[in-house]
């Protein structure tokens, strides 16, 4: 996704299998966060409920068609994202001149007092704080969701799922604010 001059880019990587995170910044600079299942599988009711929650459409939608009307907003937002060029699923990614990988542990989506959300990030010493609009939100959702299916990861990743408490454990280690360094919010 183009941020600007600075981009977010989501690839499954077999080898190590996680789902990976591209941050690249100006001057050639790429940070790597890896996130694997448990970091998937505990984010992804919080993402979920967000989502539909935030949506319009959906709220006022009867109770029987609002997964398909959610399902039909999550579909025109990435065929956007793909017409703008803003996705991309077969752009091979760039050379970059600096890559730092961070296995994440620590995830967290909150809400922003603007309408935003921010998407955290942690590997317990580094964090990313990524600001991003509803409308990023549904594609990432959207990203997360393929790229965790065509990895056979066997979650189910359904839309109206009720959130987890922060700290609250699902299945694996979770998530509170992070401590230590801070990269830049990167998103505009």
């Amino acid at each position: 996704m183009n941020l600007g001059s600075q981009q977010l880019h989501f690839r499954y990587s077999p080898e190590d299998d996680r789902i990976m995170a591209f941050v690249r910044r100006e001057g050639g600079k790429e940070h790597v966060f890896e996130l694997t299942r448990r970091v998937i599988k505990a984010l992804w009711p919080q993402l979920a409920s967000r989502v539909s929650a935030s949506s319009e459409a959906v709220k006022k939608a009867p109770t029987d068609v609002r997964k398909k009307v959610l399902e039909f907003e999550q579909e025109g937002a990435m065929q956007s994202a793909k017409q703008t060029g803003a996705v991309s699923t077969n752009q091979k990614l760039p050379e970059v001149q600096q890559r730092t990988r961070y296995l994440v542990k620590k995830i967290q989506l909150q809400d922003h007092p603007s309408g935003r959300k921010i998407l955290h990030f942690s590997d317990g010493k580094t964090s990313l704080n990524l600001p991003i609009t509803v409308e990023r939100l549904q594609v990432i959702c959207e990203l997360l969701r393929s790229l965790a299916t065509n990895a056979d990861w066997d979650l189910s990743l359904a839309y109206g799922m009720a959130p987890t408490k922060p700290g609250q454990k699902t299945g694996g280690r979770w998530r509170h604010a992070a401590q230590g360094k801070a990269l830049d919010p990167l998103i505009p």
